[in-house]
């Protein structure tokens, strides 16, 4: 899936967590064809529903521009991939 660094944030890393909770993951993605970038994109997403049995967030690094997300996002991302 041309993944360089994929990290897990939000609730799936504390108490708040539950059986109703989506799983968030911030994807840094290596350098791909912008043709081939959006089924790239969407086939990682449903891939990793299909793993985890629930809703995913997938954020993509270089497209964050909200400097409050961004602080909230480090402050609690944890690597996982990469």
């Amino acid at each position: 899936h041309k993944v360089d660094k994929m990290y897990l944030f939000g609730s799936a890393l504390n108490s708040d967590f539950n059986s109703k909770s989506d799983i968030d993951f911030l994807v840094k993605f290596k350098s791909i064809d912008l043709a081939k970038y959006f089924d790239n994109y969407i086939n990682l997403k449903e891939k990793l529903k299909t793993l985890f049995l629930r809703d995913i967030d997938l954020v993509e690094e270089q497209t964050l521009r909200n400097p409050i997300l961004i602080k909230s996002i480090n402050r609690t991302k944890e690597l996982v991939y990469g």
